[in-house]
């Protein structure tokens, strides 16, 4: 596999590669068409598919397409339309005239071919037709916009057949091979198109098989709603018969039924289960009946031939007696849908089994039963059996066989192959692979043989029994059920889930299975007895058929099962689901049919004798079928029901009108006790009170009406509820996203009106974009800085931390007075920076004529095409698809905040309109009590209601005149179905049954009924009916002053009745203005609107560009922004060096301040030549070169390693006197002087050598130094280049964009544009501007020539003070020019070259020790006289040092001598001690005498030694400083 990539949700029908463009592909299928593209990447080749848009076209699936050479895509729809399609967008519609519902085809298109060079295309559909079209629809196609719809007229067309809905096309040479959806193969000849069935089949999966038990014959029952008739010899299809409804279940009935064995049953999906008998060369129905509501799942007829039982989804179980024209015995209920089921052998026990795992026993109904109160039948016996299932091992081991030895072949007769099978090839066929040609219906059947001896088998040890994985408790649903031959409790069962493709036997009375048998891997889907009872024949869900013999009861065996079996897959594993397998009467054919449409015959051989044919009576089958029950007709219990409760609305209509007539009567009696009592005089007329018999009635019609309507509204409660619910539903997904609907408003008098914009809430996820559009801050500006902007800032930062640092370190505590001076100096030396930074320059341009000139670029109008290949982006005008995505929000809500103010103004005028609406009733009614007092008849200003569509929030507020409208449109329709169905036949499910009591003409009419009137004594409403007319009044006369008084009354009135109305008409017309203004105020809005529609377009264009863009940017901004962070570092870490290099150089600084000191303090201590003879010698000791001091050893004690700190090489080693030569001090000199000269001249070395050291590390800084610049030229480079690569790309999306196509709305009269005095057709020439733009432009050009006149003036005036200040400026560049050649001379003459300031200042730090060492050199010439003055004061030294050492070397021996002594005088008092014996006391304190004058000997003497130890050391320490004068005197 190289690419996968999903291409839709749903099913796809096609795929191809493109015919002319390499790596395309096209693909359709349900709903949906695709174009895809292999894009190659880094990571390998990638699909990339565009999604057809049909734009306003309805989405339909797609089933045939072509391409052109123009890449353009020509494709079918399931309507019939063809489409062509440009760049996943429809450009074209096509269809045939005679209006919007004639398309080319009535159906979906399955097969479209477009030959461009023969200018044809050829389109065939479901609807059966082959139309041949011309190509003349191709260019207006390419011409055309996206919503032309071309309308073309076929050149011809064939008809297959009316009933053929044509799926394919295999296209020869001669002939066509058409594939018909409705079960049938055609053939076309060419060039005649005369079509030839070939072959016809059941169209989709076949539901069931059934054999003939008498002959050769079999029926098929399919999901396309046909029942087909064969032969098994003939091997043909007889004939077959069509219904509209998909078969589900087909038996044969048994001969006791039907003894001619012609007869079928065959139920429905609709649940209508018919009966059909062969007749000659067609199906004869013979009973139509429908006993369930929906979908019928079995049938089975009983032994005797008394009961046919019927099943279904919803669990009902329908009997008929079958002898008795099949009449309904009733029906009753399991829970569950029934899936299988089977009579007893004694016929009085029906088993079911259900979809849940049930099993139930039900009894037989009895015939006689009555069934006009209902056909349910409650007297029956259900019984529900479960069993224990037994431990059935996980895994069978297969059963090794022995192949015997093949048998000899058998002979030939009859016609037919008598090819015998092996036992090897039996084997191979139980393993699923058939030595034998399956062949299909219509083609030689191949016999296959099957032995009847038992196999030979390996005796092998049973597995051990393991216990299924599944809880206890575990229900499956059953497949298939049946009783086992002769016995009247022992059945077989079998189930899916964990016990799958098992077939267990059970017992009725038994709670554990009596055995089982591992059947099948795959579920069991059908498994019957054969007709002579010696076979099973199944079928599985794997497209397995299998033979076995049927085993006596209690003869499953587990894995031990000898049975003899044969199996093998006809089939596809996958969608060849068995549906059907039977043997012929004698056992000599086998069919099979299964869910995908094959249909399979074998001729088969079995050894044992064949069963004889029983002997059929002759057919009696009458001629003509019985009415058949269409698919809406009900039930046979539903129609009972219906018929019944007819009967109690008859029975309680007629009750009704008898008491509407007689409260009729009573109600003109009443009527007529009015009248009388109306025309008496008023003094003999009786209250209407007196007419109220009892008071109480009213009060208990009252109580009983209350308590009725509470009554109601409990039973209505919950449907209501259920409404409000889903009425709810309905308000929160059409009217809560909705912020303003459409709403209208008419004006009073005129036929104007106008309406709201149609406005959604800003959802949640839409507020949050746009806050977060807002807070970037795009308002017609970048939220973000340019990048030019961002380094600036960066690099201000860098300064920024760089100034803090030097402020931070100037207010260091204690630091120097060279530091401080120094850093005065740094300062001043950027002051004068900054004051050489505020000199203009040769380019340098007055502050106001830079605001003058930007002003000028700001106002000037920029006509600068971004078209043009040499535009440049500005940085301010960048964009990407974050920013585009921020604008398109901000856009959206500045149109939606349009739409609200308009809608606003709309709210403000229509609640102005009710207020002025109640004002004009008021002034109405003022108008009409006028008119009745003048007894006038002049017609009134009209006040017009609101209407609906002006108030849609009162849609939930039901008035009565509504309810009545609803009321009438449902008793309209009722009345409607009522008629059709009256047109259709009467009776119940059952074609035999009657429809119940029918309506006679003698059946009494309701007369309309008049609204009641219930006699309240409050009430003054008179009855109806002639009353007599009272005496009128007698006519009064008035006199001249009333005639006067009523004419000047009438006069006020009328002027009256003029105001008002004028108020009124005056009122009726500012609204009407108004609302005119508001209408053309929406106009205008609706344009703006569109405008607004079409840049948004082009806004998603543009993002769709920047986001496919975004990735490159994203990079390049990446690559950027790592660039001038490495700038900004390298700038921190520039200015930190800085900083490092002024404290190396200040510290070179200070180093030299204390040699300095160090030579003043010398200076100071060095007596002068007079006060000292050896000064001239010592300075000279003081100021020679010395080398630089050993690094003192860590570890004294080894003596291998060396130190790292040798002998530091100077510039010129000759400098450096020979190391043997031993230095002493003068013999003239002072030794206290000569030895503070020895460590002050050691403290002089160890500056020296520090200031070098120094010196070479600020050498190392500038050097590293200089590489940070380069490296700072460096990501400048680079970052001037990423600048290009941004700028380049830039362009580039500018130039993407550009290629939007932006739509442009003018107005006519905004147009003057004339060729000839004719606007021309092409207006891509025309350059388009607004007049107003176009006047300001005018009116600009006027200004700039005024404008060009003063400029003129003042250049003249500029160009003087020019001349003026060049003149000036050059004898300025000449002094400056001047001093600087002498300061380049001044250089030159001093170092020889042109330096720098950093330089300058480390020269001159260099230059100032070498001026010490010659100040020193030129010290050391004058001071060699006193070196004379130093080797006599040496010589005077070492003639002292001689003495010295010769006393030493004297009291050494006088050391000596008393050692001696004191060990002699020890030796001798050891010896008397050890003679004689003398007085102890005595010797005692003689000895501690003599012990204490010897004690203060030798401490004296101690002391004297230690004297001359110190003597000694402090001679040698001082010998090797001292060097002698005079190497002949020395000697």
């Amino acid at each position: 596999m190289i690419l996968r990539s999903k291409a839709f949700s749903q099913e796809v029908f096609k795929v191809d590669f493109s015919r002319y463009f390499k790596g395309q592909l096209l693909t359709s299928g349900v709903g949906h068409a695709r174009f895809w593209k292999m894009a190659s990447t880094f990571t390998g080749l990638k699909l990339e598919g565009a999604i057809a848009k049909f734009g306003t076209v309805p989405i339909s699936d797609i089933a045939a397409y072509f391409e052109l050479r123009n890449s353009k895509v020509v494709t079918g729809t399931e309507m019939g339309t063809v489409l062509v399609w440009d760049d996943a967008l429809v450009k074209c519609q096509l269809k045939r005239p005679g209006g919007d519902e004639v398309y080319c085809h009535q159906g979906m298109i399955e097969y479209l071919v477009l030959d461009e060079d023969a200018r044809f295309m050829i389109t065939a559909a479901a609807d059966g037709y082959i139309r041949f079209w011309d190509l003349d629809w191709l260019e207006a196609a390419n011409d055309g916009d996206d919503k032309l719809v071309c309308e073309i007229v076929p050149t011809k067309e064939v008809l297959v057949d009316p009933l053929c809905r044509i799926k394919g096309i295999v296209v020869e040479k001669d002939h066509w091979i058409i594939q018909d959806e409705g079960g049938a193969l055609w053939r076309s000849d060419l060039p005649s198109f005369k079509m030839t069935r070939l072959l016809e089949f059941h169209a989709g999966p076949i539901v069931g098989l059934v054999s003939s038990p008498i002959s050769h014959e079999m029926a098929s029952a399919g999901s396309d709603g046909t029942v087909r008739f064969y032969n098994f010899k003939s091997r043909t299809e007889e004939f077959k018969r069509r219904f509209t409804v998909a078969c589900t279940v087909i038996i044969w009935l048994p001969l006791v039924v039907d003894p001619c064995g012609q007869s079928i049953v065959v139920g429905f999906a609709d649940g209508i289960i018919r009966i059909l008998q062969r007749n000659k060369n067609k199906w004869r129905l013979s009973v139509a009946v429908k006993p369930h509501k929906v979908g019928v799942t079995g049938l089975a007829c009983s032994g005797d031939g008394q009961v046919l039982a019927s099943t279904s989804l919803d669990g009902s179980v329908f009997f008929f007696h079958c002898p008795n024209s099949f009449r309904p015995l009733g029906y009753t209920t399991v829970p569950g849908s029934i899936t299988c089921l089977d009579w007893s052998p004694n016929s009085q026990i029906l088993l079911v089994g259900c979809s849940n795992g049930m099993i139930k026993k039900i009894s037989r109904p009895d015939t006689n039963n009555d069934t006009t109160k209902s056909f349910e039948l409650k007297d029956l016996t259900i019984t529900d059996l479960s069993f224990i299932r037994p431990k059935i091992p996980k895994k069978i081991p297969p059963r090794p066989r022995t192949p015997p030895s093949p048998p000899p072949p058998a002979s030939k007769g009859d016609g037919e192959e008598a090819k015998g099978e092996t036992r090897a090839e039996s084997e191979a066929l139980k393993d699923g692979v058939s030595t034998a040609e399956v062949e299909s219906l219509g083609d030689p059947a191949v016999p296959l043989e099957i032995p009847l001896e038992p196999l030979p088998r390996i005796p092998t040890h049973p597995p051990e029994p393991i216990e299924l994985d599944d809880p206890s408790g575990t229900t499956y649903p059953i497949r298939s059920i049946f009783y086992s031959n002769g016995n009247l409790n022992s059945f077989y069962v079998s189930t899916e889930g964990m016990a799958t493709g098992f077939l267990f036997e059970c017992h009725s009375e038994a709670g554990e299975v009596m055995g089982w048998t591992h059947w099948s891997k795959k579920p069991i889907k059908t498994i019957r007895m054969t007709h002579s009872r010696k076979y099973f024949v199944s079928g599985s869900d794997n497209g397995v058929v299998r033979i076995q013999m049927a085993p006596l009861p209690g003869q499953l065996m587990g894995n031990d099962d000898d049975s003899k079996y044969w199996e093998a897959g006809l089939h596809d594993a996958f969608y060849g689901v068995v549906t059907g397998a039977a043997l012929s009467f004698d056992d000599q054919y086998l069919a099979s049919v299964s869910e995908d449409g094959s249909f399979f015959i074998h001729t088969i051989h079995f050894i044992d004798e064949k069963p004889a044919a029983p002997e059929p009576f002759p057919p009696t089958i009458p001629d003509g079928d019985v009415e058949d029950v269409p698919g809406y007709m009900l039930s046979i219990e539903e129609w009972r029901r219906k018929a019944e409760q007819d009967e109690i609305d008859r029975l309680a209509k007629e009750a009704k009108m008898k008491l509407i007539t007689q409260l009729e009567v009573i109600r003109n009696q009443v009527a007529v006790l009015l009248e009388e009592n109306g025309a008496k005089e008023r003094n003999q007329q009786l209250a209407l009170e007196d007419f109220v018999i009892d008071f109480r009635l009213f009060k208990r019609l009252e109580e009983d009406t209350i308590a009725e309507l509470e009554q109601a509204r409990k039973e209505l409660q919950w449907d209501s509820e259920k409404r409000n619910v889903g009425l709810r539903k309905l308000r929160s997904f059409f009217l809560d996203p909705i912020e303003v609907e459409h709403i209208v408003i008419h004006a009073f008098a005129s036929v104007s009106q106008t309406s709201t914009f149609r406005v959604l809430k800003l959802t949640d996820e839409f507020k949050i974009a746009l806050n977060e559009a807002r807070r970037q801050g795009w308002m017609g500006k970048r939220s973000s800085v340019s990048d030019a902007q961002r380094k600036q800032t960066i690099r201000q930062d860098a300064l920024k931390k760089k100034k803090k640092r030097d402020e931070e370190s100037a207010d260091e505590p204690g630091i120097t007075k060279l530091e401080y001076r120094r850093r005065l100096l740094k300062q001043r030396i950027r002051e004068w920076d900054d004051f050489l930074k505020t000199k203009p320059d040769l380019t340098w341009v007055a502050d106001e004529d830079v605001e003058a000139l930007d002003r000028a670029v700001n106002s000037k109008g920029d006509f600068k095409l971004k078209t043009n290949p040499g535009y440049v982006v500005p940085d301010d005008q960048y964009t990407n698809e974050k920013l585009k995505r921020n604008e398109i929000v901000l856009f959206q809500e500045a149109v939606h905040g349009v739409k609200m103010n308009f809608n606003n103004q709309f709210f403000v005028l229509r609640q102005k309109k009710k207020e002025l609406r109640v004002v004009l009733l008021l002034k109405q009614n003022r108008v009409m009590e006028i008119n009745k007092l003048l007894d006038s008849k002049d017609p009134l200003v009209p006040v017009p209601d609101f209407k609906r569509e002006e108030q849609p929030e009162v849609r939930e507020i039901v008035k009565q005149e509504d309810r009545d409208a609803h009321e009438a449109k449902i008793a309209a329709a009722t009345a409607a179905a009522l008629a059709a169905e009256g047109k259709s036949k009467e009776g119940g499910g059952l074609g035999v049954m009657t429809a119940g009591p029918k309506k006679t003409a003698e059946d009494p009419k309701p007369d309309p009924v008049v609204g009641t009137q219930r006699l309240d004594p409050k009430s003054q409403t008179k009855p109806k009916g002639k009353l007599r007319r009272k005496a009128e009044p007698p006519k009064i006369i008035l006199s001249p002053l009333e005639e006067s008084e009523k004419e000047a009354n009438h006069i006020r009135l009328r002027h009256e009745k003029s105001k008002l109305e004028s108020e009124m008409r005056k009122i009726i017309t500012e609204f009407d203005d108004e609302l005119e203004r508001l209408r053309q105020e929406k106009y205008r809005l609706e344009v703006n609107m569109k405008c607004a529609d079409l840049k948004a377009l082009v806004m998603y264009e543009e993002l769709k560009i920047l986001r496919k863009l975004q990735t490159h940017e994203d990079a390049l901004d990446m690559r950027c922004q790592a660039k001038l962070a490495e700038d900004a570092d390298i700038v921190v870490k520039l200015a930190e060096h800085d900083l490092v290099v002024d404290a190396a150089q200040e510290e070179v600084q200070e180093l030299t301040e204390q040699r300095d000191k160090l030579f003043a303090m010398w200076m100071q201590t060095n007596p002068p030549p007079d006060l000292n003879p050896a000064h001239g010698e010592l300075h000279r000791m003081y100021i020679k070169k010395m080398r630089r001091p050993k690094k003192p050893k860590e570890n004294p004690d080894d003596e291998t390693e060396e130190s790292d700190l040798d002998e530091v090489a100077d510039d010129d080693e000759e400098e450096y006197e020979d190391e043997d030569f031993v230095e002493l001090c003068p013999g003239n000199g002072d030794p206290a002087l000569y030895k503070r000269m020895v460590a002050m001249r050691d403290r002089r070395c160890f500056l020296d050598y520090a200031i070098i050291d120094q010196g070479k590390i600020v050498d190392a800084l500038l050097k590293e130094k200089g590489q940070i610049i380069k490296k700072k030229k460096a990501v400048a480079s680079q970052l001037n280049g990423i600048e290009s690569e941004i700028v380049k790309f830039q362009t580039l999306k500018q130039t993407s964009l550009n290629n939007v196509e932006v739509g442009l709305t003018l107005k006519m009269n905004q147009v003057e544009y004339m060729e000839n005095g004719r606007l021309p057709e092409d207006l891509s020439r025309a350059l388009v501007f607004a007049l107003k733009e176009e006047q300001g432009l005018i009116d600009r050009l006027r200004a700039h020539g005024e404008r060009k006149k003063s400029l003129k003036k003042l250049h003249k005036e500029l160009k003087k003070m020019h001349a003026d200040l060049q003149r000036e400026r050059r004898a300025q560049e000449k002094k400056t020019k001047q001093t600087e050649a002498k300061y380049v001379e001044s250089q030159m003459l001093k170092f020889g070259e042109t330096l720098v300031d950093e330089t300058l200042n480390i020269i001159m730090i260099k230059k100032d020790l070498q001026f010490l060492r010659d100040k020193l050199r030129n010290q050391e010439v004058g001071l060699i006289r006193e070196l004379s003055v130093w080797h006599r004061r040496i010589e005077r030294a070492t003639d002292q040092l001689r003495s010295l050492t010769k006393e030493n070397a004297a009291i050494l021996h006088i050391v000596a001598d008393l050692k001696e002594q004191m060990q002699s005088i020890h030796f001798d008092m050891t010896c008397r001690a050890a003679t004689t014996y003398t007085d102890s006391l005595l010797e005692k304190q003689k000895a501690e005498s003599d012990q204490n004058i010897l004690s203060i000997k030798i401490t004296k003497q101690d002391e004297m030694i230690q004297e001359l130890k110190k003597s000694i050391t402090r001679t040698k320490t001082v010998l090797p400083k001292v060097y002698p004068c005079d190497r002949e005197q020395a000697r």
